[in-house]
């Protein structure tokens, strides 16, 4: 489980419970707008990782 962010035509953002290696391959589906909204889904791939200071925890 992940929470997105700063989505845009080139990349997405998101915050995840667990930490992704960089060239992992992941699936990913998500609504616009969240609640009531078409669903996406589709493959990418991790290019960077890093820990989150605000929430050490994950999610």
């Amino acid at each position: 489980m992940a929470v997105s962010h700063d989505a845009s035509d080139t990349g997405l953002l998101l915050l995840a419970q667990e930490q992704l290696e960089p060239a992992t391959r992941v699936s990913v589906s998500f609504r616009v707008p969240p609640e009531t909204g078409v669903r996406y889904s589709s493959s990418a791939t991790v290019v960077r990782c890093s820990e989150n200071a605000d929430d050490p925890g994950g999610l």
